[in-house]
Order: C-alpha cells, then sequence, then structure tokens
C-alpha cells in the first residue's frame, strides 16, 4: 500500500527542520566567529600595551640619572632638593604622557 507523501509525517516537517539546522549551524557559527576575534582583539590590545610599556621603559632609562638615584637611594630623603631636581625629568615625562601613571625605578 503505497503512502502518500504529502501526509508524511517525514517531508511535513522537512522544511522546518531545514530551517532550524541551518540557524543552528549559522549560531554556531556566528559564535565560534565572536569568540575568534574577541581573543584576537585582546591580544593586539595586550601587545600594544606591552609594545608602550616598554617604549616608556627604554624612555624613562635614557632620561634618568642613576648615579644620582643611587646616591638618594643610600643618603637622601623624600621631598628634599635633591630629591626633586631626581625626580623632574620623570615628572615631565608624565606631563607629556599622562597614560603613564606610574614610573618606578629600581637601583
Amino acid at each position: 500500500m503505497p503512502t502518500n507523501k504529502a501526509l508524511d509525517i517525514h517531508h511535513a516537517f522537512s522544511p522546518m527542520r531545514d530551517a532550524m539546522l541551518l540557524w543552528l549551524a549559522l549560531l554556531t557559527v556566528s559564535l565560534a566567529c565572536l569568540l575568534f576575534v574577541g581573543y584576537r582583539a585582546e591580544r593586539v590590545i595586550h601587545n600594544e600595551a606591552e609594545a608602550l610599556a616598554e617604549k616608556t621603559a627604554d624612555l624613562t632609562a635614557i632620561i634618568i640619572d642613576e648615579a644620582g638615584h643611587a646616591r638618594f637611594a643610600r643618603t637622601g630623603s623624600m621631598w628634599s632638593a635633591e630629591h626633586k631636581t631626581l625626580i623632574e625629568p620623570l615628572l615631565d615625562l608624565h606631563r607629556r604622557f599622562p597614560e603613564t601613571a606610574r614610573i618606578r625605578t629600581l637601583i
């Protein structure tokens, strides 16, 4: 006994099933793309911040008075005249690049 294809349950819902599978595939690909783009953007921002920190460190190393800082670390006191002259180049750097919040020296 032949069945009528128009009344067969598998054929009646085939367009709906195909649409749902297509929607699920598009959703999966879209989410995967968003995760990948988010990861790449995070890596780019991290690399740029790291490069900026390296440039700031290089610039600071050029303008800093190593001998003065070493001498101050042994005998100086905060906010003395010597301290103010030693930190003036660092303050100028901070004024020109306000995104540089802290500059620390290690002797």
